[in-house]
């Protein structure tokens, strides 16, 4: 009986299923001894060595099946693995993109295309993901990828479907599980994401991610000592610091019983990993060491977009910044970028996108512009301080929309202002030498969307209103305590609380338990859940007489958005960092005499205010016109300070260089 190349490769195919790999590579090399270009055997064996983790071997079996079968897409799949276990993504994407040129029926091609453009951000990855899920529907990794990219592209409450298809198929895979969990806590589903959490860490109860997850959700809910407890299990877990710390670090800040020194403690330990992790060495820095010369400014941050509070301060900015003393270099780490993300850029000299880049070569683009002063925007996300750890200019800022100490030896300053950290208070819980700023640490631009003030509500509802629009997790027991007490203190007073997730069911019902075990029924108080719409968002901000803020983690721009509303707020000024946001706005806004030194101070002005019909009302028709003309909004003074500082930072760089 004659053995044919066919048979041979049949049964090698076979034998390579089954796990006999030395028996398949005996019968491959049979047919090579025969034909050394046989592409199929060629092919084979590049297959078998991708296998057994030697990518190279594989990618010039499969090169050379390649340059005797060009038009054969299966190779080009094959090859556009080995090129993807090699890192080298741009090439896999043109392998992969061969693939669905030369045999479009091959599903995994399409999905393989999709994953390599999302791993380059060279193109839409989900058109493909699409296609290859046409093809074949059945693929549980295919629906997760999916899931992903609109998470990335559209919103994590958009990806909950794709999710769930791939749970569906797969009702074992952490991954999958753990992605739907944060969606369906994205749609305001917490219970069912709940379920889904509990059922992730029953299989891989080491699961960081899913511990801070819910972590996350606990934190939603405002059960802080439940969302405290599953992250401090996480990060004993994670190594080396990823998501786990950098949610942590953010959580803590809720509270009560964190203090400066503590922030400072817990945001150290996490520098000291990160800069233990940088290998690269440090950058020597060609920067002209002439003090007068235009300063090269670059401002990094991933919130650049739309409707971020961060844009109600940068563009004023980036406006008056003086073109003759400073070249503005703006880099956004920005997944969607919108019309915000444009509106910034066309506000600067230049703006570049590094969003998809590891974060040494963020680092690296950066220090290609010959950077002088670079500004980190996003300190409240731990994980956007990280590329700061590989230095991207020779002086480091850490600026607005921070919460604490950056914990990075490497940034060398912090802007900020009395009110925010009392010289020889908060001093020694830094990394970065504090500059104190007379116009404050930031500014408020007011939205445009909002409409004119409108007449006190107590005014038509015969009772008045007390108002919050924070989210749940800054209410805390101690707060929840004093607004109940001020409540009781206030017959016929109401409570409106605005935030998104009070749009979850299970969430209302827990808030509505806490102040019930205050001794406040649930007539007394007005959730309102997410309003799309921004000037229906502004209106119900304006239907609130006076605004409470909470503690320790404070309103930032909620407060803003309530002064401007005709809303004055009462704030505590309390014993780290975000406790201490509310008395620097309110008071830079000229209205010094609504920050609390204590709970029974901030008690008894609520109270007053609550009881003095014709100053709310004063405040009401002045607050406007009042912030106009304060420091708060004075952008272009704010900016020449900055200017200012800029200069004396770089005159002392150069002289100490």
């Amino acid at each position: 009986m004659t053995v044919t190349v066919a048979d041979l490769l049949k049964a090698g195919v076979l034998s390579q299923r089954a796990g006999r790999e030395a028996v398949a590579e005996d019968l491959y090399r049979r047919v090579l001894a025969f034909d050394p270009r046989q592409p199929d055997a060629l092919h084979l064996m590049g297959t078998l060595e991708l296998g057994r983790g030697r990518p190279e071997a594989a990618l010039d079996l499969i090169d050379q099946a390649l340059a005797v079968a060009p038009d054969r897409g299966d190779l080009h799949l094959s090859r556009a693995g080995a090129l993807a276990r090699l890192s080298r993504a741009p090439e896999a994407v043109q392998a992969f993109a061969a693939t669905t040129r030369l045999a479009p029926e091959i599903a995994d091609g399409h999905h393989g295309l999709g994953r390599a453009l999302a791993e380059t951000g060279g193109g839409d990855p989900l058109p493909h993901y699409r296609r290859g899920l046409a093809l074949a529907p059945d693929g549980a990794l295919r629906w997760n990828d999916f899931g992903v990219a609109l998470q990335q592209a559209v919103s994590m409450r958009a990806a909950g479907p794709a999710y769930g298809r791939s749970v569906a198929i797969d009702p074992t895979d952490e991954l999958a599980i753990r992605n739907l969990a944060g969606s369906l806590a994205a749609s305001n589903q917490g219970e069912v994401a709940l379920r889904r959490y509990r059922q992730v860490l029953a299989l891989v109860p080491a699961d960081s991610d899913a511990l801070a997850g819910l972590g996350s959700l606990f934190s939603t809910w405002g059960e802080l000592q439940a969302a405290r407890i599953a992250f401090d299990r996480a990060v004993a877990i994670e190594t080396p610091p990823g998501g786990a710390w950098a949610h942590r670090l953010f959580f803590l800040n809720y509270l009560p019983d964190f203090t400066f020194a503590d922030h400072y403690r817990e945001n150290r330990r996490w520098g000291e990993r990160i800069e233990a992790a940088v290998a690269d060495p440090p950058p020597v820095f060609a920067n002209v060491r002439d003090p007068g010369r235009r300063i090269r400014i670059g401002y990094v941050s991933p919130d650049l977009v739309s409707g971020h509070n961060q844009l109600a301060w940068l563009l004023p900015l980036l406006a008056h910044h003086d073109r003759s003393q400073v070249e503005v270099f703006v880099y956004a780490d920005v997944a969607r970028p919108d019309a915000g993300t444009e509106q910034v850029a066309r506000a600067a000299d230049t703006a570049v996108s590094i969003h998809g880049l590891g974060h040494a070569a963020q680092a690296a683009r950066v220090r290609a512009d010959g950077i002088d002063i670079a500004i980190n925007l996003c300190g409240w996300q731990p994980v956007e301080r990280v590329v700061f750890a590989h230095r991207l200019a020779p002086i480091q800022i850490a600026y607005s929309n921070h919460v604490s100490t950056t914990g990075l030896a490497s940034i060398g300053y912090r802007l900020t202002d009395a009110y925010l950290d009392p010289p020889g208070i908060a001093d020694p819980h830094y990394t970065e030498r504090l500059i104190r700023l007379e116009t404050g640490y930031s500014i408020y631009l007011p939205p445009p969307e909002a409409p004119e003030v409108s007449d006190p509500p107590f005014a038509g509802n015969g009772y008045v209103t007390f108002g919050s629009a924070n989210q749940v997790p800054k209410f805390s027991g101690p707060t929840i305590a004093l607004w109940s007490r001020i409540l009781a203190a206030v017959p016929s007073s109401r409570l409106m609380l605005k935030a998104i997730s009070l749009g979850d069911p299970s969430t209302r019902a827990r808030l509505l338990g806490r102040f019930s075990a205050a001794g406040i029924a649930a007539d007394r108080l007005v959730f309102v859940g997410a309003v799309t719409d921004p000037r229906g968002h502004y209106r119900a901000v304006g239907d609130m007489d006076l605004g409470l803020d909470p503690f320790p983690f404070v309103g930032g721009k909620s407060s803003c958005d309530a002064m401007w509303m005709g809303v004055p707020v009462v704030t505590l000024a309390g014993n780290s960092m975000m406790s201490r946001v509310g008395a620097s706005m309110v008071s830079r806004a000229g209205f010094p005499e609504l920050v609390a030194k204590d709970e029974e101070a901030y008690f008894e002005l609520a109270v007053a205010l609550a009881r003095d019909p014709e100053r709310l009302a004063l405040l009401r028709r002045s607050m406007r016109d009042r912030l106009l003309g304060s420091v708060l909004l004075d952008g272009i003074g704010h900016t020449r300070e900055l200017e200012t500082t800029y200069r004396r930072l770089w005159r002392d760089w150069c002289q100490r260089s």
